[in-house]
């Protein structure tokens, strides 16, 4: 019980981010620039590229909807998941550099700075 007081008196996530004139000045300079790299990505490599090892066994996996494989089954769900919404590479390009990559980076940053505090 003693724990819950001590953690009580701390400020949350949301607040430390968004209200701190840094750290939301830091989280929209590394929106800038995210959307920047995208663009440059995408100018260098405007397709998507598939190994044909790996990709193509995630790809048969999400068709099939097969629930074993020797790969990693959870992206070939993924991927099916994401096959409703579009079938679009620059959308799914889209959705794995900012999520999958930025926003995975950023939080892991903001968390280290936040336990800091």
């Amino acid at each position: 019980m003693q724990l819950k007081s001590e953690i009580a008196g701390l400020p949350n996530f949301k607040d430390f981010i968004l209200k701190d004139r840094f750290n939301k000045r830091a989280l929209i300079i590394i929106a800038f620039a995210t959307i920047l790299q995208f663009a440059a990505f995408k100018y260098i490599y405007p397709y998507a590229s598939f190994i044909h090892g790996d990709s193509f066994s995630y790809i048969g996996n999400a068709i099939n909807n097969n629930g074993i494989s020797m790969y990693m089954i959870g992206y070939a769900m993924f991927l099916r998941v994401f096959s409703v919404f579009s079938t679009s590479d620059l959308v799914f390009d889209c959705l794995s550099v900012f999520l999958h990559i930025n926003c995975r980076h950023v939080l892991y940053i903001y968390t280290l700075l936040f336990l800091q505090t």
